[in-house]
């Protein structure tokens, strides 16, 4: 179900998704802030809306999913609810975030998130995301904003069975404004999250030619995994 309103130039899109579904759409153009070794391929978003394209079940009772803007519009401003109902039908638990990156996506561009739920889920259960979204009056600019390097460890033994390295940079000429945002989301073979974790640099905001560096610990392996980073 989808409902658009045109004067407030907001989309919203109520999808249900299964981790599976449809069939991948052609690999969009490279995205200066949003790489990893996935292809971004995912699946496309339902009557060319903007979409979670897929999702995860609950790991530590976070929810990772994709994002694909199946629309014919730039957009930005991106929340992604969703809802969680019981084998009965009956809602068991909700979460939504406004922590996507990248914070904008031109026509076929992804981002990447995670939403914490409210309780955790039953087995099951299905998950009803609703992405909303406004419309960008022009095409979005290319953010200065690149995640350079991504370094994995070997797996190690104990609580973190990995840590991922990795470095946002603004390659701009201007300050970005803060705070800056990654998110790393893990995927198996099927291409689908399995999980994700997120850090915020609470400074205020990133020189030119700056560089912000962090390392995740991750309790399971990533060996497959896309990183993305996002300014205010």
């Amino acid at each position: 179900m989808t409902r658009e309103r045109l004067g407030a130039a907001t989309i919203l899109c109520l999808v249900i998704v299964a981790p599976g579904a449809a069939s991948a759409q052609p690999t969009p153009a490279p995205q200066p802030s949003l790489t990893g070794n996935v292809p971004l391929n995912f699946p496309a978003a339902p009557s060319g809306r903007v979409a979670v394209a897929t999702s995860g079940l609950p790991y530590q009772n976070v929810v990772s999913f994709v994002v694909r803007n199946g629309s014919s519009a730039s957009v930005d401003r991106l929340k992604v609810s969703v809802t969680v109902r019981g084998p009965d039908g009956k809602v068991v638990g909700r979460g939504s975030t406004t922590t996507i990156v990248p914070s904008a996506l031109n026509p076929n561009e992804v981002a990447i998130g995670r939403v914490r739920l409210s309780r955790p889920a039953p087995a099951g259960a299905k998950y009803e995301f609703k992405v909303s979204t406004h419309r960008l009056r022009h095409r979005a600019r290319t953010s200065t904003l690149l995640v350079a390097t991504m370094m994995p460890s070997s797996p190690m033994v104990g609580g973190v069975a990995q840590t991922l390295t990795t470095e946002a940079r603004n390659a701009g000429r201007r300050k970005i404004r803060g705070p800056i945002t990654v998110i790393v989301v893990c995927f198996n073979q099927a291409n689908h999250p399995v999980q994700s974790e997120s850090a915020k640099d609470p400074k205020a905001g990133l020189p030119a030619g700056g560089i912000w560096s962090y390392t995740f610990g991750l309790s399971s392996l990533c060996p497959a995994y896309l990183v993305g980073a996002r300014s205010r």
